[in-house]
């Protein structure tokens, strides 16, 4: 965005102030919007170009003029800035997402800080800052669930900046083999399983068989004990 504002407006006999780049007239369009604002003879008077959308053919020297003023900016030079990595994570359903910034902000621009989630603001932001010293701030996203999957950006003052996908997972179920060590049991025979850990639920206990010398015919018992550690 070029500005140029005066205490009165530009008025001249032979043309109007108009824009150009490198010694030809600029015409608005889509991409070059050209603007006059409060164009009175007792107001002050700003005169706008904003480009959009900006690549390498818009290097050059930028003017405003008219028959007796031109107002010349040095040559503007178009670099590419480097793209911020997209950060990818895998995490476990009920588990908690930090995201750490490095800032160099006060508290009131940290409050101008947004979260996007799937391009739709995030409410409360400020309940979800764990950590802030003016050198990093650290959002956290605590008790994840499955809809907590998608993009997350963080938008610092009108410029989004870090990217974030993130994927919540349902926590794999273990398998234990146990080997019997005989291929034929007798009828009756009771396998016993103690369980130590005190955060199994009996209800999501499955027993597989993959055996293929036990038929169906035969009679199995399994009992399951759960025993607590004294520590």
């Amino acid at each position: 965005t070029f500005e140029c504002k005066f205490q009165a407006a530009l008025y001249s006999k032979t043309y109007e102030p108009a824009w150009f780049k490198n010694g030809l007239p600029i015409e608005p369009s889509d991409r070059h919007l050209i603007s006059t604002q409060n164009i009175t003879k007792n107001q002050s008077t700003k005169y706008s170009l904003i480009i959009k959308n900006i690549n390498f053919t818009d290097e050059g020297i930028y003017e405003l003029r008219n028959d007796y003023l031109i107002l010349e900016t040095p040559f503007i030079r178009i670099v590419k800035v480097p793209v911020q990595p997209i950060l990818s994570r895998t995490v476990i359903k009920g588990d908690d997402f930090e995201i750490n910034l490095p800032i160099n902000r006060n508290e009131q621009q940290l409050n101008q800080m947004i979260i996007f989630k799937d391009n739709q603001s995030m409410k409360d932001i400020n309940k979800r800052i764990k950590y802030f010293d003016h050198k990093q701030v650290q959002f956290k996203l605590s008790n994840l669930i499955l809809d907590d999957c998608g993009s997350y950006e963080i938008d610092e003052i009108g410029k989004r900046t870090h990217t974030y996908i993130l994927d919540v997972k349902e926590q794999k179920k273990e398998k234990i083999s146990i080997d019997l060590n005989q291929n034929t049991l007798e009828k009756d025979y009771t396998i016993m399983l103690i369980v130590e850990d005190k955060e199994v639920n009996l209800k999501n206990i499955q027993l597989l068989e993959n055996n293929p010398s036990l038929t169906v015919s035969q009679e199995r018992k399994v009992i399951i004990f759960f025993i607590e550690q004294n520590i």
